[in-house]
């Protein structure tokens, strides 16, 4: 997916993202997450995020058996994932830091 996208940035063709593949670009550490932070639709700014954690995280750090999920936003992501440059993009972008996750 990452190498189709960089394909398309690369012949200058006008693309818009969607989060899904913003998500995946800041999780996976990839430099076209700044590039696809500006050229995300406004609509999906600020959407929740779903995440589905590492088997290895829930498991380690939450002591339990079956998979949760976290909704969170788009900032607290690339926070997350220490991509300050995503998230001063998203903020620049006019993101609502109103918006709460499932923690508040």
């Amino acid at each position: 997916e990452i190498v189709m996208i960089m394909m398309i940035v690369r012949s200058g063709v006008s693309m818009t993202a969607s989060h899904a593949v913003l998500h995946n670009a800041i999780q996976n550490g990839n430099e076209i997450a700044e590039r696809l932070a500006h050229g995300i639709e406004e609509k999906f700014i600020s959407l929740p995020y779903i995440i589905l954690p590492h088997y290895a995280v829930w498991r380690h750090w939450m002591r339990m058996d079956a998979p949760l999920t976290f909704s969170t936003t788009i900032i607290n992501m690339a926070l997350f994932y220490s991509r300050e440059n995503v998230a001063n993009i998203i903020l620049d972008r006019g993101a609502n830091l109103l918006l709460t996750d499932q923690y508040g």
